[in-house]
């Protein structure tokens, strides 16, 4: 199984060119999510979003 590094930019083109939101729209679409799941790592030790994956905090 080969491994492939993505990274935001790579998902936000994902996001135009499958749903067709304009360029930058998909940047804050991909900025917001991750923005989310870093602000909840105030409060949760451990975030899992089903389907996707599982976040954990590491020292």
């Amino acid at each position: 199984m080969l491994k492939k590094n993505v990274n935001r930019k790579t998902l936000a083109n994902k996001i135009y060119q499958n749903i067709g939101f304009s360029k930058i729209i998909s940047e804050n679409i991909v900025n917001d999510i991750f923005n989310i799941i870093i602000s909840s790592f105030k409060n949760y030790e451990k975030i899992k979003i089903t389907s996707f994956g599982t976040f954990l905090k590491k020292k």
